[in-house]
């Protein structure tokens, strides 16, 4: 893609739109295990995009609406992610960290 500050300026946004860390340090981990999560689902949907044809902005900007269409507008999902995350990490939100590679 040549133009990679599009992905870090949706990292940015996630970080300062869901404020965090917020107040509540207790769930601090399990915030930015959905943030990196997010950012992981937008990277493999492009890599697998890119298998087809050329990645640009606006393909970049297509992805990420529709996954915010699910994800930010859904009142279920935030209930439903974190119990799939429970299940796949056992309560460990560090693991999160082997989606950034």
């Amino acid at each position: 893609m040549s133009e990679p500050y599009v992905l870090r300026n949706y990292l940015l946004y996630k970080l300062y739109s869901s404020y965090f860390p917020g107040k509540n340090m207790a769930t601090m981990m399990r915030q930015f295990y959905r943030i990196v999560l997010d950012f992981f689902y937008i990277k493999f949907i492009l890599s697998v995009r890119s298998m087809q044809g050329e990645i640009d902005q606006q393909v970049v900007m297509k992805t990420i609406a529709s996954l915010s269409e699910k994800t930010m507008h859904n009142n279920t999902i935030d209930a439903r992610m974190d119990a799939a995350i429970d299940k796949i990490n056992g309560g460990d939100d560090l693991s999160c960290l082997l989606l950034i590679g």
